[in-house]
């Protein structure tokens, strides 16, 4: 079992800081309402330091901390010798650049209150940490947050919106409501504005709270990284750009881990539909024998109906024993009329290590033919062969 072992500093939260949080704050509303005054900064003191706490986690402030044994392999996360994470548990992994050279990788569990970093030398060592806990290889998936355009400033007016509305319950000492308003406005409503893509073979997922939207490689037309983000065009429509960050240059890495693992799948598509537009040219099909012919003879000569294919391609589909017989006929066809000696050794060797009598046969006749006559009976012979 492949592990990755390094010495690094940890920071983690728990459910218990967000319990600690939780009574911190009843305590400075209940101070506030029974005007025990000399509490009320003793308690916001001891909320920013939890704040600080919790700002570390998010790598926020690049605190070194103490050196501690990290292990990360398929089960999960260990630390010091204790697992921290189990691999079933954890839902999202990234590597986030913070700058000044300080990288982190970002774990956060299935319960909000479980995240977990590791802070590292650099990108590569992060990507290295996260590739030993298989986690893209047991969901198909790579995560990334990310946010819409649009999503920035409304967030600004959200949170414009709370502060008013905070100063306006504390100001009526309507402390109970001004409580409630901070943790919607600062807490849960900016995670609306979050999404999480979801890059896997055949596209993307955008969920978000309300929804998820599905948008497959095929309609993608145009790919751009920017400073903060990813711009993504879809066909028919401009340019959305999703971001990664709102500092630029902070998040490189994770920018460009998002744009290639979205250039990794859109080239695997268009790989996959060109090789099954090339079969469908090259088999035989439903053709007669003399329209497969011509078919073929003019996609040897460039002059087919259809885009040519490059003869190198040709070849490839030729000598790939993952391609049907009657594909691989075809290729050897529209290479006829241009074979010379090193094609046509080419040719005599693949069909002396060709199993399936037809194919040999027509490979083997189709080196050797002289004129177009000569081809049909290579044909005509491969037929009788198969019988």
């Amino acid at each position: 079992m492949a592990c990755f072992e390094i010495q690094a500093p940890v920071a983690r939260t728990t459910l218990a800081g967000w319990l600690v949080t939780g009574a911190l704050f009843t305590l400075l509303v209940a101070s506030l309402r029974a005007g025990a005054l000399l509490l009320v900064p003793v308690v916001g003191l001891v909320i920013a330091a939890v704040f600080a706490t919790f700002d570390r986690v998010r790598g926020a402030l690049q605190m070194p901390g103490k050196q501690r044994a990290v292990v990360a392999q398929a089960d999960g996360l260990v630390v010091d010798g204790t697992c921290v994470m189990a691999h079933a548990s954890i839902v999202h992994a990234s590597t986030v650049a913070r700058g000044r050279g300080v990288h982190a990788v970002h774990l956060a569990a299935r319960m909000p209150w479980n995240t977990c970093l590791v802070f590292v030398d650099s990108a590569e060592q992060g990507r290295g940490l996260i590739d030993a806990l298989a986690l893209s290889q047991a969901r198909g998936t790579t995560s990334f947050a990310v946010r819409a355009t649009w999503a920035k400033p409304a967030s600004l007016l959200v949170m414009v919106i709370t502060f008013a509305v905070f100063l306006l319950a504390l100001s009526k000492e309507n402390f109970a409501a001004a409580a409630v308003t901070f943790v919607l406005g600062f807490v849960a409503l900016p995670r609306l504005f979050t999404l999480q893509a979801e890059v896997g073979q055949d596209g993307l997922l955008i969920r978000s709270l309300r929804r998820a939207s599905f948008v497959p490689y095929r309609k993608i037309e145009r790919l751009r990284k920017t400073s903060t983000g990813v711009e993504i065009g879809l066909k028919g429509a401009p340019l959305r750009e999703f971001s990664l960050t709102e500092r630029p240059g902070s998040a490189d890495a994770e920018i460009a881990a998002f744009h290639d693992a979205i250039v990794a799948g859109v080239r695997v598509q268009r790989g996959a539909q060109r090789a099954d537009d090339e079969r469908a040219v090259l088999e035989r099909g439903d053709r007669d024998l003399e329209v497969w012919l011509r078919d073929m003879r003019e996609l040897g000569a460039g002059g087919y109906r259809q885009s040519a294919i490059p003869s190198a391609r040709l070849w490839a589909i030729v000598e790939s024993t993952a391609v049907d017989a009657s594909a691989r006929e075809g290729a050897a066809l529209a290479l006829w009329s241009n074979l010379d000696d090193a094609g046509r050794a080419r040719l005599a060797e693949l069909a002396s290590r060709t199993a399936s009598p037809r194919l040999r046969v027509a490979l083997d006749r189709i080196r050797v033919a002289s004129d177009e006559s000569a081809l049909r009976a290579a044909l005509e012979h491969a037929e009788i062969e198969a019988r």
